[in-house]
């Protein structure tokens, strides 16, 4: 699948005091002064927090995203003529997490569910941090695993297919938020 990007830059990380480096994929060549100033709109425009009631504020964020859906220049025949979807950074994250909105035929055509999760949220921590921040802790139960069978049935009560590298408890997500400005 090849995905386009939205909403990364240095300034929109900057403005949402996320600490983390830009992506690889969103690094603009810095010999166009242009293309360093489409970034940094874009990815303002595209990472606006929008209250209730401005909800028209989305129009450009959508019209932005139909255009990075829009078709491919083919420049190698063997390149895909479509993007797969978008990544943007995560706005209720405060830029420290990334979305993936994939469109449905892609979806259809290159993905395969392999198993089901059912996940309960069992308890949220909150813990002040010196520096004014907030670090928040996610305790999640797994309760079940399914798998679909050849016709595409699920089949709960199965074993999870997923292993998680030693030491990691997939149980514990824990999300730094960082103090408001």
């Amino acid at each position: 699948m090849t995905l386009n990007h939205l909403g990364y830059s240095p300034e929109a990380l900057q403005r949402a005091r996320a600490n983390r480096e830009l992506p690889f994929f969103a690094k603009v060549n810095k010999d166009s002064e242009r293309s360093a100033l489409l970034q940094a709109w874009q990815a303002r425009v595209f990472t606006q927090a929008v209250r209730a009631g401005h909800e028209h504020l989305y129009r450009l964020s959508i019209a932005l995203k139909e255009f990075a859906l829009s078709p491919m220049v083919q420049i190698d025949p063997k390149a895909p003529p479509l993007f797969s979807g978008v990544m943007y950074p995560a706005v209720a994250m405060w830029l420290l997490g990334d979305n993936v909105a994939i469109l449905p035929s892609e979806v259809d055509a290159k993905m395969k569910m392999f198993e089901v999760i059912l996940l309960t949220l069992e308890s949220v921590d909150e813990a002040k941090q010196p520096d004014g921040g907030t670090t928040w802790s996610y305790n999640i139960r797994a309760f079940d695993h399914a798998r679909p069978d050849l016709k595409g049935n699920l089949i709960w009560g199965q074993r999870s297919q997923i292993v998680h590298p030693p030491g990691v408890d997939a149980s514990q997500f824990p999300l730094r938020v960082l103090a408001p400005q």
